[in-house]
């Protein structure tokens, strides 16, 4: 699963008439095109995007980017992406996650080795739930918390020493690219 509903307003005009996820970062390969390489490299291949912001750019390049990755994507809509925050978009995504899921945030860049490691998530749907229907402004990580107040367990696994980049500004996507053309 991965999100990519946000604006990206911090890297506009890069983000104009496109969501972060479909930056290029090594050439034409986008941060989206590394998300979506990594989760095939670990077989994972029906992948759940949640789009908001831009989401019609996504949506045109989907067939492209299944072909590309032998995935088969399933676009999950946020139409509230760029009021509220990522809690809510994956809240939206719940009966996608129901079996487990592996949770990519669509602005990073890393090596296929965190997906080798991260390759389960426990059921969030009330927690994440309740914690953008307490504000909306909150973060999924809100929504752990809710989670291990609830008495939830959550637990964390060492991906050892990876390069690897969220990207928010400027500065950011000069080092995903830089991270990218290693990967």
């Amino acid at each position: 699963m991965v999100l990519a509903a946000g604006a990206g307003r911090r890297l506009r005009p890069d983000t104009d008439a496109l969501p972060k996820a479909l930056l290029p970062v090594d050439g034409e390969v986008t941060i989206l095109d590394i998300a979506l390489r990594n989760l095939a490299a670990v077989g994972l291949r029906d992948v759940v995007i949640v789009v908001g912001y831009a989401a019609d750019a996504v949506r045109d390049r989907a067939a492209s980017l299944e072909r590309a990755h032998g995935v088969r994507l399933t676009l999950v809509d946020n139409d509230r992406a760029e009021d509220w925050n990522n809690a809510y978009s994956l809240w939206l995504a719940r009966e996608h996650f129901a079996a487990g899921a592996l949770l990519v945030n669509g602005d990073t860049v890393h090596p296929v080795s965190v997906e080798k490691t991260l390759l389960a998530a426990a059921p969030l749907a009330a927690a994440l739930e309740a914690t953008w229907r307490r504000d909306p402004s909150l973060y999924y990580e809100d929504g752990f918390q809710e989670l291990a107040d609830r008495g939830g367990v959550i637990g964390v696994a060492p991906i050892g020493e990876v390069e690897w980049v969220e990207v928010d500004n400027h500065d950011d996507l000069r080092r995903a690219r830089e991270i990218a053309a290693r990967c």
